[in-house]
């Protein structure tokens, strides 16, 4: 194991030519996979893959991060009991893993993977059975909530492009949750809601003294519509018109031009 070991490792070294170095990187992932030493094996899996992405071949990095993280057929390290695994896979470290294999997937336009994968880098940062909930950016807040937002949000858009448009609109709504706001409603009341907005933005521009230097929470809830608005657009007329139209009344508010300008 060892001589084979150094063999390959001194090719890896040597090798100038990015498909050397790419080939020696993913034979070194299964030797040590194969001796046991899960540790080296999750080092220079992840090298692989990534090696693999840096040369545009996302095909082969989606099967490489998908084979050291395993699935339900095929379970890879990281399905190993949390005693078992290598002592670096933390659920933070595992949760970047299977957003960085969803991001692989999304490359190729297989969304219907992206959002399985997506979902389990979620349910890597969850405490139980429930997905995570999501939070308004606050001050000095740390880093797992603003991961909880960007995965929940990217979940929600590549389930919209699956089709699965129930489950993207469920997810959107734990995403405007924290805002009070929800997507489903009557038709009666949708229009009730539409009007509102729109009698806001006719009575025209807010003055500049009035408008509040953007803040992080107002940039969540700009992106938010702006991606419900591009989701929704050519299905669902009733959403896109609402998060358009509260896009527009937030950004006259706040004193950004970029956003005043969309």
């Amino acid at each position: 194991h060892r001589s084979l070991a150094r063999t390959l490792t001194r090719r890896l070294q040597a090798g100038e030519h990015e498909g050397t170095r790419a080939a020696a990187l993913e034979a070194l992932y299964k030797h040590w996979l194969q001796a046991g030493q899960l540790q080296l094996a999750w080092q220079y899996g992840l090298e692989a893959a990534g090696e693999a992405a840096r040369v545009l071949a996302f095909e082969r990095a989606a099967q490489l991060y998908l084979d050291i993280l395993g699935d339900r057929d095929k379970p890879g390290i990281a399905h190993l009991a949390p005693g078992a695994r290598p002592a670096s896979l933390t659920p933070a470290v595992l949760s970047r893993v299977w957003e960085r294999l969803a991001e692989m997937l999304e490359f190729i336009g297989d969304y219907g993977g992206a959002s399985w994968a997506l979902a389990e880098a979620l349910a890597c940062l969850s405490k139980g059975d429930d997905a995570p909930p999501v939070t308004l950016p606050e001050p000095h807040e740390d880093e797992h909530a603003e991961t909880i937002r960007r995965l929940t949000l990217r979940l929600a858009d590549d389930l919209v492009k699956t089709g699965q448009l129930e489950s993207g609109q469920l997810v959107f709504e734990r995403l405007l949750a924290p805002l009070g706001l929800r997507l489903v409603r009557s038709k009666l009341e949708a229009t009730g809601v539409l009007a509102t907005l729109r009698l806001r933005l006719t009575a025209g521009d807010v003055l500049p003294e009035r408008r509040h230097a953007i803040t992080d929470a107002d940039r969540y809830q700009l992106e938010l519509f702006q991606r419900i608005f591009e989701a929704f657009c050519l299905v669902r007329p009733l959403y896109m018109t609402e998060a358009l139209l509260r896009f527009q009344a937030l950004a006259r508010r706040v004193d950004d031009p970029a956003a005043r300008a969309y």
